[in-house]
């Protein structure tokens, strides 16, 4: 295997989801419509790249921001799939997204919520986690922003690992922002 790949790659995803998605046979504006097939996801850029790797042997670890009992959710689906995971704990709940396909249209309604604000000290803490993490061989950060972690902490973050490991790719919706109309 190449050298690189010997070594651990970090996955940040600074604004994970649970994703909770099910059909319905049609969907009808302003009435209750049954919900069948609900499928649990953990989700978010970085998580879902961990993912693939992980099933392709490439060590990988993934982190973030997560809380409350959502955010519980998250990490227990990624120890199902034996994802190692070094999340940050915060006050707020992780995020939901909802996905509704219909099944004869496969029309799918999607709702996506901008997530928890991130307090100062938890991006110090994730900060901190980034600098004592070794053996390392590539850092991946991907997805949406939260409230309190932006761009600017992204640049951080490569900044303290781009010249331990060279290799960095940062991927963020062009709003930098969850739930801002893209």
């Amino acid at each position: 295997m190449h050298k690189i790949l010997r070594r651990t790659i970090l996955a940040i995803t600074p604004n994970p989801a649970l994703d909770l998605s099910g059909t319905v046979k049609v969907l009808k504006p302003n009435e209750k419509t049954y919900v069948s097939n609900e499928i649990r996801n953990p989700w978010g850029n970085s998580i879902n790249a961990g993912r693939i790797l992980n099933r392709l042997g490439i060590p990988i670890v993934t982190s973030g921001f997560l809380g409350g009992s959502t955010g519980d959710e998250v990490q227990s689906l990624l120890h199902i799939e034996n994802i190692p995971t070094e999340f940050i704990k915060i006050q707020n709940s992780t995020r939901i997204n909802v996905t509704v396909s219909s099944k004869h249209s496969h029309d799918q309604t999607r709702l996506s919520f901008p997530g928890p604000a991130i307090k100062k000290w938890e991006k110090d803490r994730l900060i901190q986690f980034v600098k004592r993490k070794k053996n390392l061989s590539f850092l991946l950060v991907g997805g949406s922003l939260p409230e309190g972690f932006s761009a600017v902490d992204i640049i951080q973050l490569i900044q303290l690992t781009q010249y331990r490991l060279g290799h960095v790719v940062a991927i963020t919706n062009r709003s930098n922002q969850a739930g801002s109309p893209q």
